[in-house]
């Protein structure tokens, strides 16, 4: 947590921290950082609810959550490993199953947008 303040700053909002990685609807839950480690892994939960992305339904329930492991780009020579906890979806009204879409990643990304950037 502390070096993640030193780089990013303490005076950030958990708001800013997730629009830092671009990634607008996150909840940042913990950083662990090693210093003998070139990585530092950073906790993220989605927060955001949708809508069923089959019947457009509000009717929906969370089906299982899963941790999606995700690259950034180098922060002073460490590599941010994003930890992000998302919810698989199960639609009450048309009985189907979907992940959540997390904004600022492709489909089946293992790094973010802002990777090709540095």
């Amino acid at each position: 947590e502390i070096f993640f303040n030193l780089i990013i700053g303490d005076f950030m909002s958990t708001k800013r921290r997730t629009e830092f990685f671009g990634l607008p609807n996150l909840k940042h839950l913990k950083t662990h950082y090693q210093q003998s480690k070139r990585f530092m892994e950073i906790h993220f939960e989605h927060v955001d609810h949708q809508n069923c992305i089959y019947c457009s339904s509000t009717n929906v329930k969370t089906h299982q959550w899963r941790i999606r492991k995700v690259k950034d780009s180098p922060i002073r020579g460490r590599i941010p490993i994003l930890f992000i906890k998302h919810r698989r979806m199960k639609c009450l009204s048309c009985n189907k199953t979907y992940t959540e879409k997390i904004q600022g990643l492709n489909k089946y990304a293992r790094i973010t947008q802002r990777w090709p950037l540095f």
